[in-house]
């Protein structure tokens, strides 16, 4: 399980996961990194192809202030949980900052909670694992992505939104009375929960 950064600032307050006996489990102290390690790609614009690695921060991409997680999103990269599960549940909260940095600097503030990972760090984008995503940017929160490979079955429903290119896009979201598919890309969210830029 990772959190990926995609060069834009975010900050994680919580992330608790629930066992088999249902009892809500801190994954971060609050304190620092034991427990996770991080991840850093290659820096945008650099001319080494040489990627940072783990557990090395030369930007302070990954930093803790009041028990906070701050990701500055200079560098492409991810924290990734030492430990593994199953049959989980996971909670967190999220805001966005203000920094934008290239090549997103035009873009939405994104990042994403990457879940049943396994392979090389470097699978995608050369920062994170094969995986399933929930979406973790702006007017997005909660699509899935499919970062991996193979498929997996959701509910869903057809419904319009605004396409990259059009006024209008039919896509399909998730909804729990929907039928059952098969998907290897993307899922919308069953509904838009995020609250105000700048707000948890």
């Amino acid at each position: 399980m990772s959190t990926v950064s995609r060069s834009t600032t975010i900050l994680l307050l919580s992330i608790c996961v629930i066992s088999a006996n249902a009892q809500w489990q801190p994954l971060f102290n609050g304190k620092n990194f034991s427990g996770w390690d991080t991840y850093l790609r290659v820096p945008e614009g650099s001319k080494d192809s040489t990627p940072i690695g783990f557990n090395k921060d030369p930007h302070g991409v990954f930093t803790i202030s009041n028990g906070i997680i701050h990701i500055s999103g200079q560098d492409w990269g991810a924290i990734i949980s030492k430990n593994e599960y199953s049959n989980y549940h996971i909670r967190f909260q999220v805001k966005f900052g203000e920094k934008k940095w290239p090549p997103r600097q035009n873009l939405l503030r994104d990042g994403g909670l990457m879940f049943h990972s396994s392979g090389p760090q470097n699978y995608g984008y050369h920062c994170w694992m094969r995986s399933n995503e929930m979406q973790i940017q702006e007017t997005e929160i909660g699509d899935f992505y499919n970062a991996g490979e193979g498929d997996c079955e959701f509910t869903v429903s057809k419904t319009t939104v605004k396409g990259e290119e059009t006024d209008s896009e039919v896509v399909e979201q998730h909804d729990p009375n929907g039928i059952i598919k098969r998907y290897n890309d993307r899922v919308y969210r069953s509904g838009n929960f995020e609250n105000p830029h700048g707000e948890w």
